[in-house]
């Protein structure tokens, strides 16, 4: 006899990760969720722009003429995977913050998500 469990992947995300998402949400333009969405977005576009350059470099005289394109190009594929660490760096400090909240703070979100939880029960019904 087998027995399945159903378990949805969206509902112990959004429970692990919503002191997060709650802290980021009241300190929109504190230091770490602007570190960490410059960092992340930053590597996510460096492979991007690396690629273009690449491109630009191989499939025309560009290379020749200005090889300076071609290191430039390879700067940003190997910035990639700094930009990314320190982009979960930041995000590590987020999670450290919503670890040492203040009691207040605390019951703040555990109310927060208390209510949402009552939310998705009710919309379920």
């Amino acid at each position: 006899m087998k027995i399945t469990i159903k378990v949805h992947h969206d509902e112990i995300l959004e429970k692990k990760y919503l002191p997060v998402y709650l802290l980021i949400k009241k300190n929109k333009w504190h230091w770490q969720g602007i570190g960490a969405g410059m960092a992340l977005g930053g590597g996510l576009s460096c492979p991007i722009i690396g690629a273009g350059l690449d491109l630009l470099v191989s499939y025309t005289r560009l290379g020749y003429e200005r090889p300076a394109l071609h290191k430039i190009s390879i700067i940003f594929y190997v910035m990639t995977v700094p930009l990314l660490m320190l982009g979960s760096h930041f995000i590590d400090l987020l999670e450290k913050k919503a670890l040492d909240l203040s009691p207040v703070e605390a019951n703040s979100i555990n109310q927060t998500i208390g209510k949402l939880e009552l939310q998705a029960k009710t919309e379920d019904c």
